[in-house]
Parts: structure tokens; C-alpha cells; sequence
């Protein structure tokens, strides 16, 4: 109702100039497409969630009592039909003289009306609201947006009327055409015995104009609650009823005005995401933006964290066996030698020794334990070898 999203009943504007205006707490509305001309600014601050319901602009007349067959026909007619003053500061008494909101389905009937060549000055127009329309009113054709049914509009008598098949629905033979020149219009058929099979009503297909009804969103809407409404908009509105097939509702046509959510386009065509199955859609959503974020992340770091452990390896196990290279050079060169060069190659050795002792390794040092561990057993008996200390002093060093 226009209380639970934040709107004023006296302030009579559709849900959808609502929604544009942000003067409604509502993030979503149930929107129909009127024609309005709506500028690309306001296109890109919402999207539709697809198609939802299409309502038919049907022409009843009083059974044998009219010879109406195109759209022209109706022009001198007494056309009722019931309007509340929405998008407009009065009532449409005088109808085609009011300028009606572009938002509104007033907008659409006075359009309708005007391809039909109806203006004020040659059909009279009788809105009835806010009472019913009733038989005893003086008219000759009832236009209504809707299949027959009982509500606020109509009075019983006119329902058992329809019942009695004293009111029938006119097929206007150029409605087709008429829908090349209003493009947001849907042509639909009605078959026939769509409403009733035993009295065969429509008792022919009827051919007319529907508008199309669609829920539009804002696109800053946080993309779990797009999911679960998505979700709920498909569980309510894929029945079937006696216009249209089971799972053809909601989506995604040329008769909306707006872009279609992606995310809602993605729900209908490929069914829930995987985590949905296991949480909630808002939770499935967050833990699905985390997967977003660590995903370059652990693209960029998982290679570090597995090449940096294997080069600093590489790193470290250089640096020893550049100690081992010199030892081996020194302990065949130290056979061979004269006294002066083996103190030479003594001062060389401790440097050697001094080198692997003081050998650092700030990371992972546990790991390169058992190679520092051997290089100083080597030094040690390469020591005992050389004759420089005792073995025994050099295990316990």
C-alpha cells in the first residue's frame, strides 16, 4: 500500500515517480510501463527484475446493443470507466482534458484514447470513481484494465450480468496496427472461453493491448537482497492463471523501460549460486565478495609463498658449499706445500672456519640445521687432518 512505502494518500502519484523522486523509504516498486519518457540519468540509478504481469486494456459493451468493430467506432460513445485522481489534482471527470502523469495508467488510457481519434469534444467520458460502475449508469462502452472480477470498481449486478452473458468484451479488428504506433504496448490474444468454458466467454479470440508490469530496483540495492528478492519475485509470479503459462513470468522483454538486473538475469537463467544451497542469500553474497577480494590476493602471494621458501634454500645452501669449494682447494694445496705456504694456507683455513661459524640464517634456520651441523663436523676434520688441534678438543668446541 502507499502507507507501507513511505507515501502519503493524498499525494495520489504512482509507485514508479515515486521511486525516481526518492520520496518514497521504498527500494523497490511494482512499476507499470506507461510510455513515460524516462531520461538516461534515472535509467542508470535503476533496473527492472524483470517482467512480472501484463494487464490487458479491454472495451465491454452491453450485448446487441453497439455495432463496434474497430477502434474508431468507439468515438462518440459514452465511455465509462473508474479512475482515483492519481498523478493528477482532480478526478478525471473531464478526462481528456486533464494532464495526467506520464507515469500513470491514466497517461495510458488518455494515449490509448488519442490513437483512437477520441477527444473531449466528440466522446463523452464518465469516470465513476469513487463510486462503482453499475448497469443503471448511462453508457455504452465500460473500459476497464483488467480481465472481469470483483473489486472496489464494479458492482455485483455488473458481474452477474457478465455471468449472464449480457456484457461482452469487444474485439476491435485494427488493435494490431494500433500497437505498431504505441511500441510499450504488448498485443496479446485472449482464446476463447478464457473466462468462462460453459458460457464460452470471450466467445471469440479477442485481439488487444496490454500493459506490461515490472519491478523496478535501485542498482545500489546490496546485491543479497537483489538475490533473495529475485528469488522471491520467481516463487510468486511463474504461476500460471488465465492469461499467460506457468514459468513465463518474470522476464525480460522490449515492453520495459528499464535495463535488466544482472544479477537477477543470472538467478533466472542459471538458478541459485552454489552457496546458496548451504546459506542465506545475504550470507552466500558476503562470503562470495571475501572470495572476490582474496582471490587476487592469494593469485599474487600463493607463488611467493612457495618459490621465496625454495630460493632462499638455494640461497643458503650457496653460501655453505662456496665454504666447502674453498676447503677442498685448500686441504689438496696444503699437502703439497712448502712451510711458508701452509702457514699462508693456516691464515686461509680460520678464515674459512671463521666464516661457517659466524654463517647466519635469520629464516627457517631450523631447517638448514643438519648443513651447518656438517660443515662444522667437516672443519673439525679437516683441523684433526691438518694436525692443528686435537680431536677431541675440536668435537667439543
Amino acid at each position: 500500500t502507499q502507507k507501507e512505502i513511505g507515501r502519503n494518500e493524498s499525494d495520489e502519484k504512482s509507485n514508479l515517480e515515486f521511486l525516481i523522486e526518492g520520496k518514497t523509504k521504498a527500494d523497490f516498486v511494482l512499476a507499470e510501463n506507461t510510455g513515460a519518457k524516462i531520461s538516461e540519468e534515472v535509467k542508470a540509478k535503476f533496473s527492472t527484475l524483470g517482467a512480472v504481469e501484463y494487464r490487458p486494456i479491454l472495451f465491454y459493451a452491453r450485448k446487441g446493443n453497439h455495432n463496434i468493430q474497430f477502434a474508431k467506432d468507439l468515438i462518440g460513445k459514452r465511455i465509462i470507466l473508474w479512475s482515483s485522481p492519481e498523478g493528477h489534482e482532480q478526478s478525471i471527470q473531464s478526462y481528456l482534458d486533464t494532464n495526467a502523469s506520464s507515469y500513470s495508467n491514466d497517461y495510458v488510457i488518455k494515449d490509448v484514447m488519442k490513437s483512437y481519434g477520441i477527444t473531449s469534444s466528440n466522446t463523452k467520458i464518465i469516470n465513476a470513481w469513487p463510486d462503482k460502475i453499475t448497469l443503471k449508469q448511462d453508457w455504452d462502452v465500460w473500459m476497464a484494465l483488467s480481465l472481469p472480477r470483483k473489486d472496489s470498481k464494479v458492482s455485483n449486478e455488473m458481474h452477474e450480468a457478465l455471468e449472464r452473458g449480457e456484457i461482452e468484451i469487444l474485439d476491435l479488428k485494427n488493435v494490431l496496427g494500433i500497437a505498431r504506433n504505441l511500441r510499450y504496448l504488448k498485443p496479446i490474444v485472449i482464446p476463447a472461453s478464457t473466462y468462462s468454458i460453459v458460457r464460452n466467454f470471450p466467445s471469440t479470440d479477442i485481439q488487444t493491448l496490454a500493459i506490461n508490469t515490472d519491478i523496478i530496483v535501485r542498482n545500489d540495492l546490496d546485491s543479497g537482497l537483489v538475490m533473495a528478492l529475485a528469488e522471491g519475485v520467481q516463487n510468486v509470479f511463474s504461476a500460471s492463471n488465465k492469461l499467460w503459462d506457468k514459468n513465463e513470468f518474470p522476464n525480460f522483454t522490449q515492453y520495459s523501460q528499464f535495463d535488466p538486473n544482472h544479477i537477477a538475469k543470472d538467478y533466472y537463467k542459471n538458478g541459485a549460486p552454489f552457496l546458496n544451497k548451504y546459506f542465506p542469500p545475504y550470507i552466500s553474497t558476503v562470503i562470495s565478495k571475501l572470495f572476490i577480494v582474496l582471490l587476487p590476493v592469494i593469485t599474487i602471494f600463493w607463488p611467493l609463498f612457495h618459490f621465496v621458501p625454495a630460493a632462499y634454500g638455494f640461497f643458503v645452501k650457496r653460501r655453505i658449499s662456496r665454504w666447502y669449494k674453498e676447503l677442498e682447494i685448500l686441504e689438496k694445496n696444503y699437502l703439497k706445500a712448502d712451510a711458508h705456504d701452509k702457514e699462508e694456507l693456516l691464515k686461509s683455513f680460520h678464515i674459512i672456519e671463521q666464516g661457517i661459524r659466524s654463517l647466519k640464517i635469520p629464516f627457517l634456520r631450523g631447517k638448514y640445521v643438519q648443513e651447518l651441523f656438517d660443515a662444522r663436523v667437516h672443519i673439525e676434520l679437516i683441523k684433526q687432518k691438518l694436525g692443528e688441534i686435537s680431536p677431541k678438543r675440536n668435537l667439543n668446541t
